[in-house]
């Protein structure tokens, strides 16, 4: 009995912006047969959002199409594979799948009237990741090429060093919606990128405080002080250098000075 409630469904991510539901399901077909293939999309543009889930009839067929396609190439894009969580389990009763809906419902209305609310200072909002751990190979191009398969991306930024033009290992990617930010954040926060596992969180937004980094230093703006990898960070707030930083657990300065952590490689 308990068998009907279990999926075996793959998550696909990385998808290119032509693959559709059709292509998704040829290109999966020799592993097993396929109850389902779907493309998830946005529901305000209906485009892509760059990634699906492929439900096969049973376990087998979704161990081997993991085995097969994570990695593989799709429509141009070299594409993620893993096991998505069942739909399924938990057993929901009528009275509180009801309840769960109208709360839905309710929750849909509140983000319509929210939406409303906050569209006329939209272009007041930026919607941007700050990535942190960065290699020091990795440049805007390949920044961006990570991150596009969770939205329309507006602009990807390595900060690198002025005097030495070197990558300080971190930097921005601002997406056009929120809800492409928020999936970005949730799908690469901890993942491998160019041989280093990344951080990725919300970044202050550049129109607040009047600077431009995730720290801002206050009125002066920037990127607080993050420590560089070689030994020293650079604080624009201060506009120089903060000596005596250690390479493995470095710290790094607020802007005004005053020390609030340790960033780790």
């Amino acid at each position: 009995m308990a068998s009907a409630d279990v999926e075996y469904r793959c998550f696909v991510g990385g998808l290119a912006w032509a693959t559709d539901d059709q292509s998704l399901e040829r290109a999966f077909s020799p592993y097993g047969e396929i109850l389902e293939s779907k493309i998830i999309n946005d529901r305000e543009t209906g485009r892509s959002r760059g990634f699906g889930f492929v439900t096969f009839r049973d376990e087998q067929s979704m161990r081997d199409a993991i085995e097969g396609m994570n990695g593989q190439n799709l429509d141009g894009r070299n594409i993620t594979v893993n096991q998505a969580q069942s739909r399924g389990g938990g057993g929901f009763s009528i009275p509180l799948f009801r309840s769960l809906f109208r709360h839905l419902l309710l929750f849909s209305l509140f983000l319509v009237q929210f939406r409303r609310v906050s569209a006329m200072a939209s272009a007041e909002f930026e919607y941007r990741c700050f990535v942190g751990g960065l290699a020091w190979s990795t440049d805007d191009q390949s920044l961006e090429r990570a991150f596009s398969a969770y939205g329309e991306i507006q602009e990807s930024k390595i900060i690198s060093d002025r005097e030495t033009g070197r990558s300080r290992g971190f930097g921005f990617v601002t997406f056009r919606d929120e809800q492409s930010m928020r999936d970005a954040i949730e799908g690469m926060n901890g993942q491998n990128l160019d041989g280093r596992n990344i951080t990725v969180n919300q970044a202050q937004s550049r129109s607040s405080g009047g600077g431009g980094g995730f720290r801002s230093g206050g009125g002066g703006g920037g990127y607080g002080g993050y420590g560089r990898r070689d030994g020293g960070g650079y604080n624009r707030s201060l506009g120089g250098r903060d000596r005596g930083y250690g390479e493995r657990g470095s710290r790094y300065s607020r802007g005004d000075g005053s020390s609030d952590g340790n960033w780790r490689n």
